[in-house]
């Protein structure tokens, strides 16, 4: 995403995002997979084996189901993915500049002179939310910077401020406290974690501990690297 930022600010192209809806309802699965159908399913099916043949939410495979489907798509329309990474997608225009498309599971966002038509023909295979102008995408804020920036030739930034805002009270409550009280560093300089030899957690606790870590991992991805000493200890 940073990538296709910065190729937009050098060839001069507009940016557009949008959401694939139902996405995983696109993909046929390749698993073997069958349920016992419920009362849900009417008195005539209740009690059956069926066969699932979506590739559905909360399958193994989901996720590369809908993966090659929108490679599919995205093909069809002429783009190739990048040798620098394959879900950074890229075509030549017929007037000889390149349009770009960057994909995360079903978040699409697309650089080019007009990115509105290449939703248009997402918009003929996959139900599109929320198209338009991005703001916030995959957790971080898309900030457009003012002119006094732009003497540095910056013109967007990233920011993790709304993530932070809205993770903060949640891992708080997760741990039992009402907020975290502030500190000066990310961790405190007299702890080696390697050195902790503290009763191991339960398996509940391992599991708000991982949920606390992929928070600060995601936080991290997302720009702020003067965490990443203390979380890579963690």
């Amino acid at each position: 995403v940073r990538l296709g930022f910065i190729l937009a600010k050098l060839n001069d192209l507009q940016v557009c995002t949008g959401n694939v809806g139902n996405a995983f309802l696109y993909g046929t699965t390749k698993e073997k997979v069958f349920i016992i159908a419920g009362p849900e399913f009417g008195p005539d099916l209740e009690g059956k084996r069926l066969i699932i043949d979506k590739s559905l939410y909360g399958l193994q495979t989901s996720g590369a189901r809908f993966h090659e489907h929108l490679s599919g798509i995205l093909k069809k329309l002429g783009f190739k993915p990048t040798k620098a990474d394959p879900d950074l997608w890229m075509r030549k225009h017929e007037e000889g500049y390149y349009e770009y498309i960057a994909r995360y599971v079903d978040d699409v966002i697309a650089f080019a002179k007009d990115p509105l038509r290449i939703m248009k023909s997402l918009e003929e295979t996959y139900v599109m939310k929320g198209v338009g102008k991005p703001r916030y995408y995959l957790g971080g804020d898309v900030l457009e910077l003012d002119e006094s920036w732009h003497k540095q030739n910056l013109t967007h930034a990233f920011s993790a401020e709304t993530y932070i805002s809205n993770s903060i009270p949640k891992l708080a409550k997760l741990v039992g406290m009402e907020k975290f009280a502030k500190k000066d560093t990310p961790m405190d300089p007299e702890y080696y974690p390697e050195l902790d030899d503290s009763p191991l957690l339960d398996n509940t606790k391992i599991s708000i501990y991982r949920s606390l870590i992929g928070s600060l991992n995601w936080i991290l991805t997302l720009g702020r690297f003067d965490i990443a000493y203390a979380l890579s200890s963690l």
